[in-house]
């Protein structure tokens, strides 16, 4: 009878908790890995998306560039897309704000130009469309890029725990 005892304690007992243990350690890490990646892509698509005429049109102030000086015609040949990067001025609430113009190729800019400005880019609506369909995206703040590199540091940091606790155990 005894050993029924012991064989029921035994098949009860905490010692089968930590095979589990590990299971929800590694859903845990893959969990925390799949949200900081979604962070990370969500945030590089926001700050891509605010490059885009269609953004400045539905998020920026309209306003009316002056250009002091001249334009230099970008051209990205991975795209497929050439615009004119201008030095320019303009007002917003009554402050004069010094920034650049993003135009189309095809653009006459002949004062004063009609654009949409967010922060210190304005754009024309020549100004080739880049960025995803939904402009929401780039509302999306910056600081989601943070849990990428905290993450990648807290990874290196625990394997490097690992390895020198499998080092310590093969000594």
């Amino acid at each position: 009878m005894s050993s029924d005892v012991s064989s029921v304690r035994a098949a009860t007992s905490p010692a089968t908790d930590p095979p589990q243990r590990p299971a929800v350690r590694r859903i845990l890490i893959a969990l925390v890995l799949l949200v900081t990646l979604a962070l990370f892509v969500l945030a590089f698509l926001g700050i891509t998306e605010r490059e885009t005429y269609a953004f400045a049109r539905q998020y920026g102030t309209p306003v009316e560039v002056s250009l002091p000086g001249s334009c230099v015609v970008v051209t990205n040949m991975r795209a497929g897309k050439a615009w004119k990067d201008c030095g320019a001025t303009w007002s917003v609430g009554g402050t004069e704000v010094e920034g650049k113009l993003l135009a189309g190729t095809q653009d006459e800019l002949i004062e004063p130009i009609d654009a949409f400005a967010v922060k210190r880019t304005a754009f024309t609506a020549g100004y080739p469309a880049t960025g995803s369909s939904d402009i929401r995206v780039g509302l999306v703040p910056a600081w989601l890029f943070l849990p990428f590199p905290v993450t990648v540091i807290a990874l290196i940091a625990g394997y490097r725990k690992r390895i020198s606790r499998w080092a310590s155990n093969d000594s």
